[in-house]
Order: structure tokens, then sequence, then C-alpha cells
């Protein structure tokens, strides 16, 4: 499985594009 710091550095992606999305503007969407 992935290590720590690459874990924490998509948990801080998510977290960044999710604060984007609710700022109305989506980044790195992926359908």
């Amino acid at each position: 499985w992935a290590t720590l710091e690459a874990r924490k550095r998509l948990m801080h992606t998510a977290a960044e594009n999710l604060k984007a999305f609710l700022e109305g503007k989506p980044i790195n969407v992926v359908n």
C-alpha cells in the first residue's frame, strides 16, 4: 500500500479539490 507521505499528500490534494469544488471551481476532476 501507499506510504504515509503519499497518503498525506493524497488527502491534502483531495481536501484542496473539495475546497475548490465548494467554491465553484473544480480542479483535477476525473469522471
